[in-house]
């Protein structure tokens, strides 16, 4: 599993970007079978070719959803001076 060979201090990431992208499949596909449809990636012969092809682009989706994220906890900060 991916978050076992990730070192200790990136591990919280990945698992929170785990999650996030899980949220998007839920809401797209309710009910999806994760383990089934995840046992048929698997089983195609450029499935990892795809995951690894996918990855920049989730990277970078989980990189500006950081920015935000900070943008809006500095936001609350400034309205709570006021």
């Amino acid at each position: 599993m991916a978050v076992q060979s990730t070192p200790v201090d990136k591990q919280a990431g990945l698992v929170g970007g785990l999650m996030y992208f899980m949220g998007r499949i839920d809401r797209a596909a309710p009910g999806l079978d994760y383990a089934e449809e995840l046992a048929r990636l698997i089983r195609t012969k450029d499935g990892e070719a795809k995951v690894r092809a996918a990855a920049p682009r989730c990277g970078t989706i989980l990189q500006e959803r950081g920015t935000s994220m900070q943008r809006w906890g500095g936001a609350l900060r400034e309205a709570g001076r006021k």
